[in-house]
C-alpha cells in the first residue's frame, strides 16, 4: 500500500515513521505518503521557498514560527528510548525527531544515556499531532517557548494505552469533563450529589426495568 523505494534513488521514499502512524484503529493500512507526509517530511512550510544559497527555507513574513519542546519526564529518561518522535502539522509536514547524542564516559553500552529531550520548530495556530515509537512516558512536559500573548498550538498526543491522564497547566491539575472537583461525576450521580445528564460530555446510561413495553434508557422508556 505504500510507494516505496530504496533510500537515496526515488522521490518516494520516506523514513520510518511510529508504527501507530501506519495503521488504523482497526488494523487497516494508513497510506502514509497520502496522509502524514502528503506535503514532504520537516518543518511545515507552506508559502516557503527553498533558497539553495542559503541552504534553507524562506516564509512569508506572516508566518510565525516557535519552539516546542516535548521532554520525557519519566525516570528512565535517559536509558530508554522515545524517539523517533513524529511531530506532523495537520497541512500533511511531518518532523521526525531523533533522541541527543550518548552522554555517557564509559566507553560502554552499559552506560549509554540520551536525553529524550526533543526540540520541535512549529507554526503557531496550527493543529498537531505527535507521536512516539517508544512506549510513551508515563510523565511528559509540552513547553511552547518564547511565545507571545495570541499565539499558540494545538497538540494532539497519541497514546497506544487506555490508560487515565491527568494534565497539569501550569502546576494546575486541568480536570477532565468526566470529572468534578476531583471526584468522577458518574460516583457522584450514583449518590444523588451531581444531576444526571447537566454535564457536559456525560450521558446518563443507567437502565432499568420499571416499562412495561421495554427498558427505560436515561430517562424514557424504549420499545421493546
Amino acid at each position: 500500500g505504500h510507494p516505496t523505494n530504496t533510500a537515496g534513488q526515488g522521490l518516494w521514499w520516506y523514513p520510518q515513521v511510529p508504527s501507530a502512524m501506519q495503521t488504523t484503529r482497526e488494523g487497516g493500512v494508513v497510506n502514509v505518503s497520502d496522509t502524514w507526509v502528503k506535503n514532504g517530511f520537516g518543518v511545515s512550510r507552506p508559502g516557503c521557498t527553498l533558497v539553495e544559497a542559503w541552504n534553507a527555507w524562506k516564509c512569508p513574513s506572516a508566518s510565525s514560527y516557535r519552539r516546542l519542546v516535548i521532554e520525557s519526564m519519566d525516570l528512565d529518561h535517559e536509558i530508554r528510548r522515545i524517539s523517533p518522535v513524529a511531530v506532523s502539522s495537520d497541512d500533511g509536514y511531518t518532523d521526525l525527531l531523533n533522541g541527543a547524542m550518548d552522554h555517557g564516559w564509559c566507553f560502554s553500552y552499559t552506560c549509554l544515556k540520551r536525553l529524550m529531550t526533543f526540540h520541535a520548530v512549529v507554526r503557531t495556530n496550527v493543529p498537531y499531532t505527535i507521536h512516539f515509537t517508544g512506549s510513551s512516558p508515563q510523565s511528559l512536559r509540552v513547553s511552547l517557548q518564547h511565545t507571545p500573548v495570541g499565539e499558540a498550538v494545538h497538540v494532539r498526543i497519541f497514546y497506544k494505552g487506555s490508560q487515565r491522564l491527568q494534565v497539569f497547566a501550569n502546576g494546575v491539575l486541568t480536570e477532565d469533563l468526566n470529572m468534578l472537583n476531583g471526584k468522577r461525576k458518574a460516583q457522584l450521580v450514583k449518590s444523588n450529589k451531581f444531576a444526571p445528564n447537566s454535564g457536559a460530555n456525560w450521558v446518563d446510561e443507567r437502565v432499568s426495568l420499571e416499562c412495561a413495553s421495554g427498558c427505560n434508557i436515561g430517562g424514557a422508556c424504549s420499545p421493546s
